[in-house]
């Protein structure tokens, strides 16, 4: 089964121009929260979510995968500090097409299989960019983490609606949140342009977690109240 071709002209006409419809409107407090069919990394109950839009061609978004999250990764997801999810912002046809890949390989292995696709993705990101076929390169990385590769184009060719979304999806970020550049961060639901380091992120994640232990746990103001 030959992949489509039409990621290239789709991202054009319906992102760059403004044509992308999403199904229906997302409410911005939706977004800056765990939204169904995000990918996450990390507790549900941790105090700090940070939530990731990345474009697999960025070559910053790579850099922020090569040198940050690994610190982000140790020091707050795996202490259970920080609740991290990744939503796709693609920038180009090739990106989307990356995007199709790790949602369709998720489908066969889970989120475990999702994560490691696109890790795999984002570190030979230099290579399947600026080969002869994108796309082909893109579809070898998934088959070399176990995916059945008919499979795969099967979902990558029919299913329309997850297309639809990640447009949406980017659509949306941009309208109701500001988001306008890969890599940009909502930390705790405010937006962050920059975490170029682990001293940026270090700075940004520990002030929420500061701002967060302030607040009761059941939302409600301990002030005056009688011991």
């Amino acid at each position: 089964m030959q992949v489509r071709n039409y990621v290239t002209i789709a991202l054009a006409f319906s992102i760059a121009l403004g044509f992308a419809q999403p199904s229906a409107a997302v409410d911005i407090s939706a977004l800056k929260a765990e939204m169904p069919g995000d990918k996450a990394l990390g507790k549900v109950s941790a105090p700090v979510t940070l939530i990731e839009y990345a474009s697999l061609s960025c070559s910053h978004c790579a850099a922020f995968h090569y040198k940050v999250l690994p610190t982000i990764q140790k020091e707050y997801i795996a202490t259970g500090k920080v609740r991290y999810i990744f939503r796709d912002f693609p920038l180009n046809g090739a990106a989307l097409f990356a995007s199709l890949v790790t949602h369709c390989s998720a489908q066969q292995g889970g989120d475990e299989k999702y994560f490691a696709v696109l890790k795999d993705i984002i570190e030979q990101q230099s290579i399947w960019t600026q080969s002869g076929s994108s796309r082909a390169s893109l579809l070898l990385i998934a088959t070399g983490q176990g995916i059945d590769g008919k499979k795969l184009t099967a979902c990558i060719d029919e299913d329309k609606l997850l297309e639809d979304r990640i447009i949406a999806g980017r659509k949306d970020a941009t309208e109701q949140l500001g988001v306008k550049k890969t890599p940009a961060f909502l930390v705790n639901g405010e937006l962050v342009e920059q975490m170029n380091t682990p001293a940026d992120a270090r700075k940004a994640l520990d002030a929420a977690l500061a701002k967060a232990a302030q607040k009761p746990a059941n939302g409600s103001s301990t002030k005056g109240a009688k011991p």
